[in-house]
């Protein structure tokens, strides 16, 4: 390895521990609705009670960490400068986490 060669394999290493420590925070807003009702035909102590839950209210999107891979994993090549970089090093390409779900619930009490 030359003097030049060691010094671009330093800044890709320095690069993956910049990009390994940074992500998005994790913002996820949970929200639920119920609403009990007495109901006479139930006996005494009968209810109904109906639920509305939303998991992730806002639908924040939540990234992934960037692609940390500079270079490909061909283990025919014996440095790992001696191919093109790939297309995609550093940019995010996934999400983590689901969309908004909304679920309804009615539950009788007896």
């Amino acid at each position: 390895m030359t003097a030049n060669d060691k010094s671009i394999h330093n800044n890709v290493q320095q690069v993956r521990k910049i990009l390994n420590r940074r992500g998005t925070a994790s913002r996820n807003w949970d929200f639920s609705l119920v609403q009990d009702t007495t109901v006479g035909l139930l006996g005494e102590a009968g209810s109904v009670q109906f639920r509305a839950e939303i998991f992730n209210i806002l639908n924040h999107p939540d990234f992934s960490f960037p692609n940390t891979v500079a270079f490909g994993r061909d283990p025919t090549f014996l440095s790992p400068f001696s191919q093109a970089p790939e297309s995609n090093f550093g940019q995010i390409t996934a999400t983590n986490g689901k969309p908004r779900q909304i679920q309804f619930a009615l539950k009788i009490l007896f």
